[in-house]
């Protein structure tokens, strides 16, 4: 965690800036990233959100948990559902 505040913050303080003095590559993203680049930051901001960063961990663990879960019913189950089929479509030409 701390080293993504420290890789935002040096992006912000050198890259950012850089970047938005290029006549032509200021107009493509400044839309997109001016909103970084006002505003102090600081490295102590994400511990005064502890909350936020929390919850939205747990958001995040829990979607790919629910994911992986759901994926795992469709190895499991659909592969047997074929079989199924195809037995079914087996025994009713043999008749």
């Amino acid at each position: 965690m701390i080293a993504y505040s420290i890789s935002f913050w040096l992006s912000r303080v050198t890259i950012l800036p850089l970047l938005l003095r290029l006549p032509v590559v200021s107009s493509l993203i400044r839309p997109f990233i001016a909103h970084f680049v006002g505003g102090t930051w600081r490295p102590s901001l994400p511990i005064s959100h502890w909350p936020l960063l929390i919850r939205s961990f747990t958001m995040g663990l829990l979607t790919i948990t629910s994911w992986e879960f759901a994926e795992s019913l469709f190895d499991a189950y659909v592969p047997q559902v074929m079989f199924f089929f195809v037995m079914a479509n087996f025994l009713l030409r043999s008749l």
